[in-house]
């Protein structure tokens, strides 16, 4: 597991303790959960970014395989929850195979010995995913066993996130400021 602590107590935000004067505890717990669902959401479409350029994989592809939100209201916790296990090829980009190729091919990475067939979903181009024969090992029907082909995405996640450390701490900073003021704004209309 991965903790990302954001703190927002140094630098910027202490120059402004005269604005939370004005703040009641209500108008400050509310400044601070809007500004960790913006935080978590944030975080989430540039993890998925970094992560996926990364990994050679299309964004949406990562954001609804590998990434949820869980989002609560009173606590102002919120988490990112990014699946960090190997993910089968044909999330990469379109699979394909030639007979000349030595393997399939998905989101410019070669896959050596791999094949690409139609899944018992669909036979449209999305249906199709890329295996593998395992070698010596036979059905009871006798033939050959298949292996999706997958690959391990943990170290670019890790990577992904140990990037956007800093800019995270920052941007939180820029957004409990934000939602300060918007609460400030409110009193005094």
């Amino acid at each position: 597991m991965i903790d990302l602590n954001l703190d927002a107590t140094s630098g910027d935000i202490g120059t402004h303790v005269s604005l939370l004067r004005d703040l009641s505890n209500h108008g400050l717990q509310k400044a601070i959960n809007r500004a960790s669902k913006k935080m978590a959401r944030w975080l989430q479409t540039h993890i998925a970014r970094q992560a996926a350029r990364l990994i050679g994989m299309k964004i949406s592809s990562f954001k609804k395989y590998r990434i949820k939100l869980n989002m609560r209201d009173s606590s102002g916790i919120n988490k990112v929850w990014i699946g960090t296990n190997p993910i089968a090829a044909h999330h990469l980009q379109n699979p394909r195979w030639k007979r000349q190729w030595a393997g399939a091919r998905a989101g410019g990475q070669t896959f050596d010995g791999a094949f690409i067939a139609d899944s018992k979903s669909g036979g449209n181009r999305n249906g199709m995913k890329v295996f593998r024969r395992l070698p010596g090992q036979y059905s009871s029907a006798g033939k050959e066993k298949l292996e999706k082909v997958s690959i391990a995405i943990n170290d670019d996640v890790k990577e992904a996130i140990y990037r956007l450390q800093n800019r995270a701490n920052a941007r939180f900073k820029e957004l409990l400021l934000q939602e300060i003021r918007f609460e400030l704004s409110k009193l005094k209309s």
